[in-house]
């Protein structure tokens, strides 16, 4: 199912769209003509006496699973949002403080910081698109190897000056900033259990067009009309969640751009 997801989400929102829709109406194809070859004789009455007070549970259930499916996944991509423009802010902050600190200092406090960069987004940014996060080595405390140099070189700085040493406590704060946020970003990006919810979905908007053949199963073109309604209501849900499903790909994915520009 992971695969699958990260697939999709890898695609065009055309191609998405065409991949979604195709294979929700597939299902509710096969449906269609597997209920209307059954409904013959004894079966056909059997179909008839199936009450539609059923599908209004599952339509329920469906449109629960629908919201608390969507939910996180908006909720997921608004924080990785602010999470990297968190980052940015911070990283911006340290280099114009740096400016205040004596050339050397400044000068290898930058060229550390443009390393944290360079590693995240040639290494995370990928590892995080293609939900592989947890196969990279990185710390409970979330700072990389790069960020964390950083910071040792920061907090390890000595000045007579009091004015530097202030100077050196924000550095110290605005780099522990990043951190967090590069914690809140990672953290996003291991969440996989979209990928269940949405194998929920498809098992409980699969029963419903089942359920909704059967008892239509008496006339062809109500029950054609009736899946094909509902399977554009499943194929539309199923769509924006996918489209929202990883902040770090796709048309909708969040790149590194504000990170690099930020370290200019």
């Amino acid at each position: 199912m992971t695969e699958i997801i990260s697939w999709l989400t890898s695609l065009s929102l055309f191609e998405m769209a065409l991949a979604v829709f195709g294979f929700i109406y597939v299902i509710a194809g096969t449906i269609f003509f597997a209920v209307t070859r059954l409904a013959t004789g004894e079966r056909a009455s059997v179909f008839k006496n199936l009450s539609p007070a059923m599908l209004s549970p599952l339509g329920a259930a469906f449109a629960l699973l629908m919201v608390f499916t969507a939910d996180p996944v908006w909720k997921n991509y608004d924080e990785v949002k602010h999470s990297i423009g968190t980052e940015a802010t911070g990283l911006r902050d340290a280099l114009i403080l740096s400016k205040t600190m004596p050339q050397e200092t400044d000068a290898e406090l930058r060229r550390l910081i443009r390393n944290y960069v360079t590693s995240a987004v040639e290494h995370e940014w990928p590892a995080m698109a293609e939900n592989r996060v947890q196969a990279m080595t990185h710390r409970v405390c979330a700072c990389s190897q790069e960020l964390l140099a950083a910071v040792d070189f920061a907090r390890n700085l000595r000045f007579q000056d009091e004015e530097l040493r202030a100077r050196k406590g924000e550095i110290v704060d605005a780099l522990n900033k990043v951190r967090e946020a590069r914690r809140g970003r990672i953290l996003v990006s291991e969440d996989k259990a979209v990928n269940f919810r949405l194998l929920g979905l498809m098992v409980i908007g699969s029963c419903l067009l089942t359920w909704i053949a059967l008892t239509h199963s008496g006339d062809r073109r109500a029950c054609a009309i009736a899946l094909t309604l509902f399977a554009t209501v499943m194929g539309t849900s199923n769509f924006l969640i996918l489209s929202y499903a990883n902040p770090f790909r796709g048309e909708h994915g969040l790149g590194s751009m504000i990170l690099e520009e930020a370290a200019n």
